[in-house]
């Protein structure tokens, strides 16, 4: 500990270099804040930082417990997708939170059912729309998860997928109120509750929202090696069914049952994938009907299948329905939903830069790659710019491990408040 005593060695070394009493406990203060949030203290000597940069840092980082509890209280708020009652008490929340801030409701690109979105005095129109979810999309199944902060984590249901980003979203836009410069700011937020239904309700207003911003940032997690996503992969989902009389084990002869019928097919779909074409065909669920003492006679089962682009997506459904064809027993194959990709683009570099260059400037680690997963960036108008996984970083999403980087809650909301106070 140093000795702060009127003649210990620190004030005395201290005064030597023209700093007094208060000028060297601010010091001690600055570089204590730069070991415990991991972000460079403001570099100004005395008076209070006028800057909206320097306000901004002060406030993300001097609000990290708040932050956190903040977490904690959506982590306690139970809204997985099925969950109407749940998910409506989360949109009631995101809704005090954005009033709180003096933003306005849209209603032309507001359902009331899937999707809500807000601007502020400035309105929406050629500023940066924010996108966030407030469903979590788990099933109902799923084992329910406490909260829990460890030195370099925090777990809990939801977190990394929808709670820390909401977090970030509303400490960002606070920092931007404190300043009194959010309503100069054009901003808008929509905020949808469909994401674990592939968005099929809400993605048409996410397009029309989004075409009328000039860039858009989604809230989705972070990557776990510091990363946000500048493309991604297409998605579809179909229903993959299969029928055949009902047989006795034994008695079937050389006829399948639906169950061995339904892997034949599987198979043939699954040899259609390329790693050359960036294209993949999985089952991720199955489910049989069959009557007592009897064999399979109904088979259904979810097939996933990404693709790069639309056209490889068009070719690779057209092989896919080919292949069925084949087999001894009609198929049936019912497209559920499609997630477009998310290309990347020259507007998507320039906003990456954009991004980047701010993180660099506060030593935030932060750099992009591509993904095979989809999200609603694929909504976002080609001459858009976009750019996603701006939430806190996360790790092993959607199963009962995962959790954020604690650091990373501040970090990657002081970069999305600063990104917003610069008016890019």
């Amino acid at each position: 500990l140093p000795s702060l005593g009127e003649h210990g060695s620190y004030v005395q070394g201290a005064a030597a270099i023209g700093l007094d009493f208060a000028g060297l406990v601010n010091r001690l203060v600055d570089v204590a804040s730069a070991r415990y949030f991991g972000t460079p203290a403001p570099n100004y000597s005395g008076g209070a930082a006028t800057d909206p940069a320097t306000k901004a840092f002060t406030f993300v980082t001097s609000s990290r417990d708040r932050m956190e509890r903040r977490l904690e209280e959506w982590c306690d708020i139970s809204s997985r997708t099925s969950d109407t009652v749940g998910v409506r008490l989360a949109t009631e929340e995101v809704g005090r939170v954005i009033a709180d801030v003096g933003m306005t409701r849209i209603d032309e690109l507001t359902d009331e059912r899937s999707v809500w979105t807000w601007e502020t005095a400035s309105g929406l129109d050629g500023g940066t729309l924010l996108i966030v979810h407030a469903d979590v999309p788990l099933h109902p199944s799923a084992r329910e998860e406490s909260f829990r902060v460890d030195p370099e984590w925090i777990s809990g249901e939801g977190v990394g997928l929808s709670r820390a980003p909401l977090t970030a979203l509303e400490f960002s836009l606070r920092a931007l109120r404190r300043q009194r410069i959010l309503r100069h700011r054009r901003i808008g937020v929509l905020c949808y509750t469909d994401e674990g239904d592939d968005a099929r309700y809400s993605s048409s207003v996410i397009h029309k929202a989004a075409a009328r911003a000039s860039s858009v940032l989604v809230l989705r997690p972070g990557r776990p090696n510091d990363a946000f996503v500048t493309q991604r992969r297409g998605m579809r989902k179909y229903r993959l069914a299969v029928e055949t009389p009902p047989r006795q084990l034994g008695q079937a002869g050389k006829r399948s049952d639906a169950l061995h019928v339904l892997s034949q097919q599987m198979l043939r779909l699954s040899a259609l994938s390329s790693r050359k074409d960036r294209s993949a065909v999985s089952a991720i669920d199955v489910t049989v009907n069959n009557m007592p003492m009897l064999l399979a006679h109904r088979a259904t089962a979810t097939v996933l299948m990404s693709y790069p682009d639309k056209a490889g997506g068009e070719t690779m459904e057209q092989r896919m329905r080919a292949a069925l064809a084949e087999g001894e027993v009609k198929c049936e194959l019912e497209r559920i939903s499609d997630r477009p990709p998310f290309a990347d683009r020259p507007a998507v570099a320039r906003l990456s830069r954009a991004l980047e260059g701010l993180a660099s400037q506060w030593e935030i680690p932060l750099t992009h790659e591509s993904s095979l997963w989809p999200s609603v960036a694929g909504l976002v108008p080609s001459r858009t710019a976009v750019a996603c996984g701006l939430g806190p970083v996360a790790r092993d999403l959607s199963t009962p491990k995962e959790a954020i980087k604690r650091i990373s809650l501040v970090q990657r909301t002081l970069l999305l408040a600063q990104f917003l106070a610069s008016g890019k």
